[in-house]
């Protein structure tokens, strides 16, 4: 059965030591396009507990470098790769944005040393990380590492925020954002804020979900629009992100197209819902359940067609 979250507060967790201070959000200000917000959250605090017992820790890609990696295995390297090229030291004050049930969070802290703070939009998303991090174990299936901070990092710490308008006050020496951007529909927003709670010469690591440039009409019309309807996204182009970091003097460092070394993830999505139940489940849950598994065939496609990308970036915000 899907584990129950636990309701602990972002005030709470505000308290327990931290010395970055939290901001509120303005009441009267429209932080994502209003419609996509609300979905993103609600698909997320309802349906996270399955995707827990489907993928396990770490509901994003795999980088298949070989092709023998277990899902385990590559979904941990896409984290290696992000973090690596953010150049992030033991003991590093890290922002993990878009984070999920906390799985690259404590991989952080427990491989790299980091003091960790994920935000998510899911309530539900934040207690079930929080629960799991509390109780100090590691979630099946999880990878061994050789070189272990287990003992010494502070367990990571999970607040609910808005993407596009990042609740913290202080300095972090890296922000990570796996897989969250598509979701965003102020990414403006999201890079002021970013830049602003970055120190000097820190860097920012992302793992994006893009189209490709230049695309025809009839190419969005057939391959793209199916992936942003089922996923609840809006894809960018690279232009887009390359002007946001120009745009807040953040220097790109690094652009990695990485599409064909993760398009396998789609292959084991679609091994996956082949269980007659899940599908009973989507039903019960309603036809945007039914359209987001639908729109695994899309996301293949996607890949295939060459209008979908994936691509890691790296940038640094100069030091003074």
């Amino acid at each position: 059965m899907p584990e129950p979250p636990s309701t602990t507060s972002n005030a709470e967790i505000a308290r327990d030591g931290s010395p970055t201070r939290l901001r509120e959000a303005p009441a009267d200000r429209d932080l994502q396009r209003p419609g996509l917000r609300r979905s993103v959250a609600a698909h997320y605090d309802e349906l996270t507990p399955y995707y827990a017992e489907l993928w396990g820790e770490h509901i994003h890609h795999g980088l298949y470098e070989t092709g023998a990696e277990s899902r385990v295995e590559a979904t941990e390297k896409l984290i290696r790769l992000v973090a690596e090229g953010c150049r992030i030291e033991p003991g590093a004050r890290v922002l993990d944005v878009g984070c999920g049930l906390g799985g690259t969070s404590r991989w952080l802290s427990r491989n790299l040393g980091c003091r960790v703070i994920g935000l998510t939009i899911s309530e539900v998303q934040a207690g079930m990380a929080r629960d799991r991090s509390q109780r100090g174990r590691l979630h099946a299936g999880e990878a061994a590492t050789p070189r272990c901070f287990a003992d010494a990092a502070p367990s990571p710490r999970f607040l609910v925020a808005d993407a596009a308008y990042l609740p913290l006050r202080g300095r972090f020496d890296a922000v990570l954002a796996i897989e969250v951007l598509s979701h965003v529909g102020d990414r403006g927003g999201f890079f002021r804020d970013a830049a602003g709670v970055l120190a000097p010469g820190g860097r920012i690591g992302i793992a994006a979900w893009l189209k490709a440039s230049d695309l025809s009409t009839a190419a969005e019309r057939r391959c793209i629009a199916p992936i942003e309807a089922g996923m609840l996204v809006s894809l960018p182009t690279r232009e887009e992100y390359e002007r946001h970091l120009a745009a807040r003097g953040l220097r790109l460092e690094s652009y990695r197209d990485i599409s064909a070394e993760v398009a396998r993830t789609w292959d084991l999505c679609l091994e996956l819902i082949r269980d007659r139940a899940l599908w009973r489940v989507a039903r019960q849950r309603g036809p945007d359940v039914v359209a987001f598994l639908g729109s695994f065939r899309a996301m293949r496609r996607g890949f295939a067609s060459g209008a979908f990308r994936y691509a890691v970036l790296h940038a640094e915000k100069p030091a003074a």
